[in-house]
C-alpha cells in the first residue's frame, strides 16, 4: 500500500478536482490526543496500514473519510472493532 503522496496533499489543500479525497489514519494517544499518521486511497488500504503499524506499535488507530469527516473505522489491538458506512 502506499501512503498518499506530498503532491497529492498539496492538491487536496488547493482544491484539485484531479485527487479524490481518500482517507485520513490517525493513533489515539492515552492522554485523549490523537495525531495523524498518514492517508490512502482507498478504506481497504487505509486497514492495512493500520494493521501494520498496530503490528509494531499497538495503541487506538482510526479512519476519517476525508470527504464526509465522519469516522467509519477504529481498530485497537483486537483488530476492528466498528465500521460505520
Amino acid at each position: 500500500m502506499s501512503l498518499c503522496s506530498r503532491r497529492d496533499l498539496i492538491a487536496k489543500r488547493e482544491g484539485s478536482k484531479k485527487v479524490s479525497p481518500g482517507y485520513d489514519i490517525f493513533r489515539g494517544l492515552e492522554n485523549s490526543e490523537i495525531i495523524w499518521v498518514g492517508c490512502a486511497d482507498s478504506l481497504d488500504d487505509a486497514k492495512k496500514e493500520i494493521a501494520a503499524l498496530a503490528s509494531a506499535n499497538p495503541g487506538r488507530y482510526f479512519v476519517r473519510c476525508a470527504a464526509t469527516g465522519n469516522i467509519i473505522a477504529d481498530f485497537n489491538r483486537s483488530g476492528i472493532d466498528a465500521a460505520r458506512p
